[in-house]
């Protein structure tokens, strides 16, 4: 029997809210913003057809009520096959826990919803349409602080993209983060 991948991202949130060592930080005190490149790392049903190119993400966190929230966006680039080739544009929202390791290094896991919508670029097939997808997933990473406010962070996602076949993607990335503090004004209007 398959297992279910929304009934495993509930209980892996249930677990993780639950567990561990989370700062606690005043929700939307700090805005961290990162952006670098991604890569996908497991070979699935989609690269049997399309090759990874490469892709980049940029991402907001703040602390959240029960760990952090995190709004993104992905781009991934897929080479040619039978003279289509596209673009992946993959936005979500997710839902962390962090927890520490040494006081120092943080590390994130969670749940995410988005959306990905596939831009193909075809001039043989006329019939080829861009679609818009729900993605549901897991993310996780860890964070390495260089100063008080830069960092570097290793992230990885798992995405299931419920396409008429489900595509299932794995990506990790190299992400530079820099923390602000949330101006008062903005803190006041999230919260």
């Amino acid at each position: 029997m398959k297992k279910q991948p929304v009934c495993i991202i509930l209980l892996f949130l249930l677990t993780s809210t639950v567990s561990g060592s989370s700062r606690n930080a005043e929700p939307f005190s700090t805005i961290q913003w990162a952006i670098g490149p991604l890569t996908n790392i497991i070979r699935t049903d989609i690269n049997r057809y399309w090759c990874h190119s490469g892709g980049f993400a940029m991402k907001a966190r703040t602390p959240f009520y029960f760990g952090a929230a995190e709004l993104g966006v992905a781009f991934h680039s897929y080479d040619e096959y039978k003279s289509v080739e596209f673009t992946q544009v993959h936005c979500y929202l997710a839902f962390l826990k962090e927890f520490s390791i040494l006081k120092k290094i943080p590390i994130y896991l969670g749940v995410t919803i988005g959306n990905s919508f596939f831009r193909f670029d075809s001039e043989e097939n006329q019939y080829l349409q861009n679609e818009s997808e729900l993605t549901l997933g897991i993310s996780g990473g860890i964070e390495i602080p260089i100063t008080q406010k830069l960092s570097a962070e290793i992230t990885s996602y798992y995405s299931k993209i419920f396409t008429f076949h489900a595509i299932k993607t794995t990506n990790l990335g190299l992400l530079f983060a820099y923390k602000i503090t949330t101006p008062r004004w903005m803190a006041i209007f999230l919260k």
